[in-house]
């Protein structure tokens, strides 16, 4: 007996399953890896501004944060809805986390 049809479902519908799974995954672990490099770069610009080499504007941080904010939520926005894809970015953001 196939998955498919235990499942009951058709081919098609698991493997859009499958894919958004996967892209799931692969989206949560660049993104863990991407928060650890952040903050160990927000550590060391905090501690440069904190002995006086870097000086910081936070205004303009707060305006590029939320224009990363919006480039993110704007490419994700069709795969919310998603519970597949979910599902596969918590995988993939604890598996970057390792």
């Amino acid at each position: 007996m196939e998955l498919s049809q235990f499942l009951g479902t058709n081919n098609e519908l698991l493997l859009i399953v499958l894919i958004m799974f996967v892209a799931g995954v692969v989206v949560g672990y660049i993104f863990a890896k991407v928060i650890k490099k952040l903050i160990v770069i927000s550590i060391i610009i905090f501690i440069l501004s904190y002995i006086g080499v870097v000086s910081l504007n936070l205004g303009k941080i707060q305006e590029l944060s939320q224009e990363i904010k919006n480039i993110i939520i704007s490419a994700l926005a069709p795969f919310i809805p998603s519970l597949t894809f979910i599902a596969g970015v918590v995988v993939g953001f604890i598996l970057g986390l390792i």
